[in-house]
């Protein structure tokens, strides 16, 4: 019998929901952990119908040999034991119930397709207090011979100057004996300061040698540190997997347990993702993987922004979603599949994931979200920095270059065009000047846009330096909010309100004093009266104030329009172009010889 994987017990605050819930009593304490064991008061239902203790039926159907299964619940004092399952459209069903009046582990059998239709279907346990009890543990195993029996996990830390983050991630896989014991080698690609000034975290590395391996290297960017990851843990001759995390997540520890237990079981070769949590609200999916929009070629998340802590969202993971790729906070890729289709393209930041999956899937390689299996993420709409638009517009480009060659560049220019002109009527020139600089660099060639080189990272800080919005202390002069006129302005119609706006720009309106805008109400209709106006960041923290540049408008608006007829008339020439280099720049050699 293999565990293939515990339900954790000794969660509480945000965290509880996720793993389980109780009827909440009028005397008598609430469930708590007392640090080794779940102590639940008599008269107490305890409910592991949760995002961590439900056992998925669909993924594990779909995706692996597993047919018999356990569930072994250890637990001591009376109480009356219950196994349901329900599926998506349906009410729950109990499958099986018994007792204990005694320190007693609970072993129910159960084989998941001896009822009909288990591919949108979940299970879990129910456990009544007759009296005062002690859950120890509960885990879900299997019965059947192990399909993969050599599975070894490596997983790849990329990290440029957040030892803090580091520091915190690293050692909760560490001190956890169930997630450590899943793990082969660590991998930390630093591509920052040196630890030795870390005392404490160097310390602690030093201890785990024998685990932990640390690689030097300039800063290639995510892209490059992954890779690098990738490339070390592949030249350990007993690694199958490697597991990509970001730096900064806050790992479930349990996560890596239900990965190996997985993968062990495996009847294909896929890769695995992981869910995103928002790492600020905690029960929160924030993604379940993520799609492609067909026309744009944007990410949109799957299952965004949905509370797990709500029994009845659980429904939505019972089926499986097609997906075009899942982030790199958390994805596991295996020995044979980056042998199938090599390594990552190189480009710095933002894309090398979603380019590497849509890779996958047309080799015929499947990523597979496994419910459960989870990392808290800082959530993107708190990412300020803007720089990192330029490599989105650029990697973008190539990715429909490669693999959407059969496209019409015509819907790219199009939603270029339309994001261009608002940055550029709402003040934000930084941001028209990456797009520029982005469709600049791709019309120039691969050289100039498939590298990691970090030189490259300088100038594009250095146009939001020089471009963007500057930070201000709002305590230096008074703000004014907007007007009523500017709010009018908002609901004309569009094309009124942009015609408006370009006819605005040719001249200036002088206000006394910077007006106050909201950061969500940074549109074209708030602000095309403005000259200057001030925005409180997302953070709550901080401001910045945008003025209106004539000389800026008009500078920019004749580039874009170079750069767009140029793109759309040598982009066939360019897209072939681009596919031929590209076939050379994924293989290891090339990554060897020129970065490594």
């Amino acid at each position: 019998m293999e565990v293939l994987y515990s339900v954790p017990v000794n969660v509480d605050g945000d965290f509880e929901t996720l793993s389980y819930s109780f009827n909440k009593k009028k005397f008598g304490p609430s469930p708590y952990y007392n640090g080794s064991k779940l102590i639940v008061s008599k008269g107490t239902l305890v409910k592991f119908d949760s995002l961590f203790a439900s056992f998925f039926e669909s993924v594990w159907l779909k995706h692996t040999s597993v047919k018999n299964i356990s569930i072994r619940v250890k637990v001591k004092g009376e109480c009356e034991v219950s196994i349901f399952r329900k599926r998506a459209s349906s009410a729950r069903e109990l499958i099986n119930k018994c007792s204990s009046d005694d320190n007693e582990l609970i072993d129910f059998k159960y084989c998941l397709d001896q009822c009909e239709s288990t591919f949108d279907s979940r299970l879990w346990v129910e456990i009544k207090a007759i009296d005062d009890i002690e859950i120890e543990s509960l885990e879900w195993c299997c019965l059947d011979g192990v399909e993969n029996k050599n599975v070894s996990i490596g997983v790849c830390f990329a990290t440029y100057n957040r030892v803090e983050y580091l520091d915190k991630v690293v050692r909760s896989i560490i001190e956890n004996d169930i997630s450590k014991s899943a793990v082969e080698k660590i991998i930390i690609v630093n591509q920052g300061d040196d630890f030795k000034g870390e005392e404490s975290f160097y310390s602690f590395l030093d201890n785990n040698n024998g685990l932990i391996n640390v690689v030097n290297q300039e800063n290639l960017g995510g892209c490059g540190g992954f890779t690098r990851g990738i490339h070390e843990l592949l030249s350990i001759k007993k690694i199958s997997h490697v597991l990509l995390c970001d730096d900064d997540i806050m790992f479930e520890p349990y996560s890596l347990e239900r990965l190996f237990g997985f993968l062990k079981y495996s009847t294909e070769d896929i890769a695995v993702g992981g869910q995103m949590l928002d790492i600020l609200k905690p029960s929160v999916l924030y993604e379940n993987g993520a799609v492609l929009k067909e026309k744009t070629l944007t990410p949109k998340p799957i299952d965004h922004n949905i509370s797990m802590s709500e029994v009845d969202s659980l429904d939505i993971l019972n089926v499986q979603k097609k997906l075009d790729y899942n982030g790199w906070w958390y994805f596991c890729v295996s020995r044979k599949s980056v042998e199938k289709v090599k390594y990552p393209m190189p480009c710095f930041i933002r894309g090398d994931d979603i380019e590497y999956g849509v890779r996958l899937n047309r080799a015929g390689i499947e990523t597979v979200v496994i419910p459960g299996l989870v990392v808290w993420h800082e959530p993107f709409y708190l990412k300020l920095d803007g720089w990192q638009y330029y490599y989105e517009v650029k990697n973008r480009l190539v990715l429909r270059s490669i693999h959407y060659a059969e496209r019409n560049i015509k819907d790219e220019l199009s939603s270029l065009t339309a994001i261009f002109l608002r940055d550029l009527l709402t003040c934000r020139y930084h941001s028209a000047q990456l797009c520029i600089k982005a469709i600049e660099d791709y019309l120039a060639g691969s050289e100039e846009t498939l590298t990691c080189d970090p030189g490259k990272l300088a100038d594009i800080r250095n146009i939001v330096r020089d471009f963007g919005p500057k930070s201000i202390d709002n305590n230096t002069s008074p703000l004014q909010k907007e007007t009523h006129f500017n709010s009018l302005i908002g609901n004309c119609p569009t094309i009124l309100v942009w015609v408006l706006a370009f006819v605005r720009n040719m001249f200036s309106f002088k206000t006394k004093n910077s007006k106050y805008v909201d950061a969500r109400d940074v549109t074209i209709g708030k602000v095309m009266f403005m000259d200057e106006f001030v925005v409180k960041q997302r953070d709550g923290l901080t401001f910045v104030k945008f003025s209106r540049s004539r000389k800026q408008f008009f500078s920019m608006l004749f580039r874009f329009i170079k750069a767009y007829i140029s793109l759309k008339n040598n982009y066939p020439s360019l897209k072939s172009k681009y596919q031929s280099d590209y076939k050379d720049l994924i293989k290891p050699e090339y990554w060897i010889s020129r970065y490594f």
